[in-house]
């Protein structure tokens, strides 16, 4: 849970210069951090989301979007895991009464899946990447 906090707040703070570039504000930008991509200039699968993230932190959707189209879905997932993991933090009987009662089945769905969702958000990238890297477009 601490670990999605800090992506989304770190998203929320950083911003992006152009295309390729991500700053601190009060340092500057920051090195590039895709190995892939510095040393021979090719895209890994996650290469975007970063910049996706901080757009979409700062309600730039169209561009998070053109950045990697996969990265609001995982924007989304990540933003999930506190609501869940909060959750858990209740005792059961908090969640057998009152409001929450009825998001209930919700959560314990939601929880029971969460692997197999983020699995499936995996395959997305590896997909997305090995298209990208075939047809030159994504």
């Amino acid at each position: 849970m601490l670990g999605c906090a800090a992506i989304l707040l770190a998203a929320a703070w950083l911003s992006t210069e152009g295309e390729r570039r991500v700053s601190l504000p009060g340092v500057g930008v920051l090195p590039e951090t895709c190995t892939l991509y510095s040393r021979w200039g090719l895209e890994c699968p996650g290469c975007g989301l970063t910049r996706c993230f901080i757009r979409l932190a700062h309600g730039q959707w169209s561009a998070a979007w053109k950045t990697h189209p996969l990265g609001p879905l995982l924007f989304a997932f990540v933003a999930l895991q506190l609501p869940l993991a909060g959750s858990r933090l209740l005792p059961p009987r908090a969640l057998a009464i009152g409001p929450l009662a009825a998001s209930r089945r919700l959560l314990e769905r939601l929880v029971n899946w969460n692997q197999w969702i983020l699995l499936g958000l995996m395959a997305g990238l590896l997909l997305r990447w090995v298209l990208k890297m075939l047809t030159g477009v994504g």
